[in-house]
This record gives structure tokens, sequence and C-alpha cells, in this order.
């Protein structure tokens, strides 16, 4: 019997592409419980995918642990990874928010000390419920601690006022 060019099966992916995804989705597993417990148990997992996550925080040695990303990556493949890669991602981009966010109030509070008063007045215009007087007080006092050496405790104070005003503002605006 002579079979047609038609009449051919289309060839599966190769076993390098099988690979590469298998990789790919340990990767996501990987992924997935380096947020931690509590993040992982929000995420979109069936009952066995999401027990197997929850057994690999237990797990403490590197090869059993190799082993058990192989295995979720396994059970993986039996459903759609996009809803996963997407809250990781979420969590992930919502972290590196966080992190600006906390480096912008980290550089206010550093000018503030090193003496930009015009990025004072910009912040009380900028943060219209802030307590003024606590704020000016605060720098002050943060600006002596630095000239004296002593403890930078309203240097510490002087971020967390600026941190709760920022996340009041971020608050307001969404």
């Amino acid at each position: 019997m002579v079979r047609h060019k038609d009449e051919y099966e289309e060839p599966g992916p190769s076993r390098s592409q099988v690979k590469r995804e298998m990789a790919a989705l340990q990767k996501l597993a990987e992924e997935l419980v380096g947020l931690g417990p509590e993040l992982a148990k929000k995420a979109p997992l069936t009952g066995d995918l999401m027990d197997a996550v929850l057994e690999s925080f237990r797990m403490k040695k590197h090869e059993a642990r190799r082993r058990h990303f192989q295995y979720i990556g396994k059970l993986m493949r039996d459903v759609d990874p996009q809803p996963i890669m997407d809250y990781v991602e979420l969590i992930k981009s919502g972290r590196q928010a966080q992190t600006g966010a906390f480096h912008e109030v980290e550089r206010w509070r550093d000018r503030l000390v090193e003496g930009d008063d015009g990025l004072m007045d910009e912040l009380i215009a900028r943060f219209e419920s802030m307590d003024i007087q606590r704020f000016r007080q605060l720098v002050r006092n943060a600006r002596k601690e630095l000239k004296t050496g002593k403890k930078p405790k309203s240097s510490r104070e002087l971020f967390r006022l600026l941190r709760s005003m920022q996340e009041q503002a971020d608050e307001e605006n969404n």
C-alpha cells in the first residue's frame, strides 16, 4: 500500500521542545514556591497541584526539592499554566511597585535630612492632610541627629510619616 503525503500524521513537538516546556513549568513551580506559603495558597491551583506546592515548603534537602519541582512540573502539564503565570507575575509586579515606592520615600528622607528645603515645600503641597508642624520638627530633629552623630530616631520616624502619607495618597488615587 502506498501512502500519500496527506495521509501522514503531523509530527508532535520534538523531544527538545518537550524538555524546554518541562523546564519552563519547573521554573514556574519554583517561582510560585518562592512567593511563600501564604501567597501560594491563594494561587489558582487544583487539589493535587496545591498539595504538591504546599508539600514543597516542608522539604529542606536540595535534591529532594529539585525532584519535587520536577513532579510539580509534571502535574502542571495537565492544567493551563497561564493563570498561574499571570498570578506569579501580578505578585512580582506588585512587589516591584512596593519596592520602588519604598526607595522613593528613602530618597525623600535623605534629601530632607541633607537640607533640601525645596523638597519640604513640595511634599507639604503634595500631602495636604500632613501635620506640617510635626513634619518640620522631625526634619529639624533628624538634621540635628545627623550633625551630632546620635541614633537616627527622628529620621526613622520621618520615614514612617512619609511612607504613611504616600500610602494614604495612593489609596485616595485608587
